[in-house]
């Protein structure tokens, strides 16, 4: 265990005019997301987190800044962005481009200082391309001109580099051709030359499909092979474009699922970094050092969004301020590598609002580092003594003078130097403004940096220490206030739970001051004993429980059965089972629990109701061996229903099957209909009713719930709800009167039939029993006779009879009649004068007393109470056949007894 302080070298490289165009130092970086790509700030030196508000990128991303550090435009699979603003170039549209494609470059067009080439492929081994994008169109907002322009016949893998002849108006562009190896071309005034292979080599095995990254960077070049532990390595002179000294690293021992990914070189050179995507459980960040040939891993985490599936660090790409950056896919936070040039590199986490994905922006190397004026500084622990050094642009020639404020005015003199690497003691903690100015005869530059000076914190990691495998170890450091800590394993805080083996790293950082301390942690006992997940037990079977961890040593082994020194044991009840391995004094165990299928109940779940269009997705435990759905769908663990009725599930464990039904109900929404508008007759009810197939909640205008209601005349609606939403429908209920019938119900017809008959209701529908259909008819026979009269519906139904009589009044009187009871001739009638509408009789004695006085036409008079004799009699009544004309008329009576 070693503890010591020292430099946290920080490169802060701030703009200057290229040669050509002006590109100017690179300010910022762009990493990928699947919901806001976010954009890294390195203006004032630290990088400070925004969002570009542009969702949906995965893998490929570049862009373009001008001198001042604003983004011109940037590109990914989904065209070429102005600014940073969802606007797409018009001309980038269908720009043959894929979001898994790890890398598009992008380089300045030596020919023309407002255009750039855009250099893509798509997915995996794919044809090369590039699109060329004119600054000068849309008022300087810039747009596409050519369009996926074929570079190579042959097919490049995704990662791809563009690299600056030192002072020139040059470029090579770098690729892997896909079975024959490193290509370069010439990007110069003349466009893109045809490409040259400048070093043979294959790809590692068969499963290489062409992802992952290539890199430059200090003279140096790299490829990772995907599906692989392989990268090649070499050195590559930007100004002859020659590859020499090839390297292939294999990391066997850092055996991962997904292999090389991600690759970087570290600012001075001397180190390489490789992350290891699809792998979020193990060590999965690596460094290769070309000074001794040794290999270290790390172990990177991320908190990750919910719901992701594949996740681990991805590309890496070297900041502004010397760090390196790594991407973690499905994560939140961005992982910073400091010190990268150490062979103990510090680690901590940049927090983000959005999830990230695996792409970040390459610039083109010299825009980072290596050709600007700039300025470094080391040792800013207090009492240190702080040694800046001055860079100057190797392009420009002729006599150079530095001068240097250290922004401490109170230390006097000593703030102010003029030599190119001055020395400054600051006298107390804090943040201090430093700037150097540098004067040549071809130009002047200001850098100016803010630097932090710290306290150095004394602490210990404990001693080196062994601890069993399976086990961890807890550490937790002093609490220092205003600091940062940072684990090599990721943690941020002051307490870490170790339980990995290998050199673990904490680094406590109090403004630009940086403490250490290291601690090597040993594994032993590596046996990890595994009996699979719980199982099922049917009545009557066993089981055969196998420790499937193989070890390669020879562990003690027990059961808790009892049995030892085998790998294998028999169980025929339920229970929880386990066995232990014992090695070097470190003990692991495994259990398993071994369930009944009487246990199982209600795998399916209730009875459930859906919505019409829906559907229900129903799981089965991957226990089961086998699983048939509703007897025919076989092998699937879920299975998605959107048919109503009983569904079943029959799942075989081992030689038992256990069987399951679920029933799904489906709410339709059918549509309410009440039907066209209606009416009643005279102010009547009529029924209301809901469709027969609608269910839920009914509720109408009335305040009623029921699916039907008797209503009369008005307006009213009708609202079904259910769990499915709702539906309503009106209707209006109109009120129409019966007709009235003017017709007698009887007519009586002088002589022969000759009638005309009328209901008085010329403007409705009549039906006779004659057959007609006005609203009068002519009738010449007697008769019962009917009339339906219909008003739109309400019908007056009418019946009348027609009579045919002969009035002789002067016949219809008798004179005589003898009331002796024989039966004949006994009363007095005079019944034919019913007819008449107006009758009356008076009868006299002889002496002119009056005996009856009757207007009853219908009477019968047997002479009760008189004697026989003559009576005399006035009669008046009206003449139904003259029109009703009153007549009268007087005669005498006889009464005989």
């Amino acid at each position: 265990m070693k503890s010591t302080h020292y430099l946290k070298l920080i490169v802060c490289l701030f703009a200057f005019s290229s040669v050509y165009h002006s590109n100017g130092q690179t300010r910022n970086l762009l990493i990928n997301s699947y919901d806001n790509i976010i954009k890294l700030d390195f203006s004032n030196g630290s990088p400070v987190v925004n969002y570009t508000g542009v969702p949906d990128g995965f893998e490929a991303i570049s862009h373009v800044e001008d001198p001042s550090g604003n983004i011109l435009f940037f590109v990914n699979a989904n065209g070429v962005f102005r600014g940073t603003t969802q606007t797409i170039m018009p001309g980038s549209v269908g720009m043959l481009a894929s979001p898994s494609s790890a890398e598009v470059v992008i380089c300045p067009n030596p020919a023309n200082s407002l255009q750039y080439y855009v250099i893509h492929n798509s997915e995996t081994c794919s044809q090369l391309y590039y699109c060329i994008v004119d600054m000068s169109l849309a008022g300087g907002q810039g747009d596409v001109i050519q369009l996926n322009t074929p570079i190579d016949q042959v097919t490049f893998s995704e990662g791809l580099e563009i690299i600056q002849v030192p002072c020139q108006n040059k470029y090579w562009l770098v690729g892997y051709a896909c079975e024959y190896g490193l290509k370069r071309f010439t990007i110069d005034s003349s466009g893109i030359s045809n490409g040259q292979v400048i070093f043979s080599h294959a790809p590692p095995n068969f499963m290489y499909d062409g992802r992952s990254e290539l890199d430059y960077h200090s003279g140096r070049i790299g490829i990772s092979f995907s599906y692989s532990n392989d990268a090649l390595l070499g050195d590559f002179d930007p100004q002859t474009g020659i590859f020499t000294n090839p390297v292939l690293v294999n990391l066997n021992s850092f055996t991962t699922y997904g292999g090389f990914y991600g690759v970087e070189f570290s600012p001075d050179g001397s180190k390489v970094y490789m992350s290891a995507w699809y792998e979020n459980f193990e060590n999965n960040f690596f460094q290769y050092d070309f000074n001794t040939g040794a290999s270290q891993s790390f172990f990177l985490n991320s908190t990750l969004a919910p719901g992701t599936n594949f996740d681990g660090p991805g590309q890496i790409e070297l900041g502004p301020d010397g760090n390196l950056y790594v991407v973690h896919d499905g994560g939140y936070q961005i992982h910073v590598i400091s010190q990268p040039n150490s062979l103990n590199p510090s680690f901590s986490k940049i927090t983000t609002n959005s999830v990230c994905a695996l792409g970040i922006s390459d610039p083109i190397q010299s825009n980072v580092s290596g050709i600007t004026n700039n300025f470094v500084y080391a040792d800013v622990c207090l009492g240190d003594v702080t040694h800046f050094s001055g860079t100057m642009n190797t392009c420009y020639s002729g006599p150079v003078s530095w001068h240097w404020n250290f922004g401490e005015p109170s230390s006097g003199a000593a703030n102010i130097s003029t030599l190119q690497h001055p020395v400054h003691q600051y006298a107390s903690v804090g943040s201090y403004t430093v700037s150097l100015i540098i004067n040549s005869s071809s130009s002047s530059d200001t850098i100016v940096k803010v630097i932090q000076v710290g306290n150095v914190h004394a602490f210990h990691l404990p001693d080196d220490t062994t601890i069993c495998n399976g086990s961890y170890l807890t550490i937790q450091v002093p609490f220092f206030a205003g600091v940062q800590y940072a684990w090599s394993n990721g943690d941020t805080g002051r307490v870490t739970n170790l339980h990995m083996g290998g050199m673990h790293i904490l680094s406590i950082h109090d403004g630009g001051c940086t403490t250490k301390d290291t601690i090597q942690l040993t594994i032993v006992g590596n046996i990890v004993p595994f009996l699979a997940n719980d199982m099922y037990l049917c009545p009557g079977d066993s089981l055969a429980l196998i420790d499937w961890s193989n070890p390669v040593s020879q562990p003690d082994i027990l059961w808790s059965t009892g049995e030892t020194a085998i790998d294998m044991i028999i169980v025929s009840a339920p229970g929880i089972y386990w066995v232990e391995l014992s090695e070097l004094g470190c003990t692991a165990r495994d259990s398993i629990t071994i369930l009944s299928t009487a246990s199982i109940t209600n795998l399916l779940g209730n009875d459930t109701t859906i919505c019409d269009g829906e559907s229900v997705t129903l799981h089965a435990d991957p226990l089961f061996g086998f699983v048939v759905w509703d007897s025919v769908i076989f092998g699937f663990y879920s299975y998605v229903f959107s048919t109503p009725g009983i569904h079943t599930i029959d799942a075989y464990i081992g030689s038992c099957i256990y069987h399951e039904e679920i029933s799904i109900n489906i709410i339709s929404l059918n549509p309410v209909d009440l039907g066209p508008d209606i009416s009643t007759c005279n102010g009547g009810t009529v029924a209301l009713s809901s469709p027969s197939t609608l269910t839920g909640n009914f509720h109408w205008s009335t305040g009623a719930v029921t699916p039907s209601i008797d209503v009369s005349a008005g307006d009213y609606w009708l609202s079904v709800s259910s769990s499915c939403g709702n539906e309503t429908d009106s209707v209006h209920i109109g009120s129409i009167l019966y007709p009235v019938s003017s017709i007698p119900s009887e007519i009586n017809s002088c002589g022969p039939v000759n009638e005309t008959v009328s209901t008085g209701n010329t403007a409705y529908a009549h039906q006779w029993s004659t057959g007609e259909i006005t609203s009068a008819i002519h009738i010449t026979h007697t008769g019962v006779y009917t009339v339906s009269i219909d008003n739109q519906g309400c019908v007056t139904n009418d019946t009348f009879t027609v009579n045919a009589i002969v009035f002789k009044d002067y016949e219809d009187m008798p004179n005589i009649f003898t009331p002796d009871n024989d039966g004949a001739n006994d009363y007095l009638f005079y019944e034919a004068y019913e007819l008449s509408s107006s009758f009356h009789i008076d009868i006299f004695d002889r002496w002119g007393k009056k005996i009856i006085s009757s207007d009853n036409a219908v009477n019968t008079w047997s002479g009760e109470g008189q004697a026989a004799g003559v009576y005399y009699y006035i009669l008046r009544f009206a003449d139904p056949c003259l029109n009703d004309v009153i007549k009268e008329k007087k005669g005498f009576i006889q009464l005989i007894r």
